[in-house]
């Protein structure tokens, strides 16, 4: 069981949500703050309360300090960042397609000069650029 599902949080939980859960399942299996029916249970059950109780300690001793949450994160592949889904089809987003270099009067790629094909080149690049600073700024939380 990993130390989220243990105080019951997602790995893209804030650190006031860890917070928050840690207390509430504090004043839930401490045993002075514990309800009536598990304060009165036996012994076995009351060992029961005990190791989930420092089972969530230890979950918070981890989680609620930032540098070792992102080791334990690193450790156990704990992925922090939601997924973006693939837009549909029929969406207003836009696909980045790239095909062979085709010229429109014919002429092979091969037949141009040097000076055209470093200007070519550099408008590529500068084309390349712009659109990767639009993707940086478009899926930049």
């Amino acid at each position: 069981m990993s130390l989220y599902e243990v105080l019951g949080v997602s790995p893209t939980a804030s650190g006031a949500q860890v917070t928050a859960a840690y207390r509430r399942l504090l004043r839930r299996y401490h045993p002075d703050t514990a309800e009536p029916t598990l304060r009165d249970s036996d012994a076995r059950s009351e060992r029961a309360a005990g190791e989930t109780l420092q089972s969530v300690i230890d979950a918070y001793e981890v989680l609620h300090d930032p540098v070792r949450r992102a080791d334990y994160d690193r450790r156990h592949a704990v992925v922090t960042s939601p997924v973006r889904p693939r837009p549909a089809a029929n969406s207003t987003d836009f696909l980045l397609r790239v095909s062979p270099v085709s010229w429109q009067d014919g002429r092979s790629p091969l037949l141009v000069s040097d000076s055209s094909r470093a200007a070519a080149r550099d408008d590529m690049w500068e084309l390349i650029e712009g659109l990767l600073d639009m993707l940086d700024r478009r899926w930049t939380p």
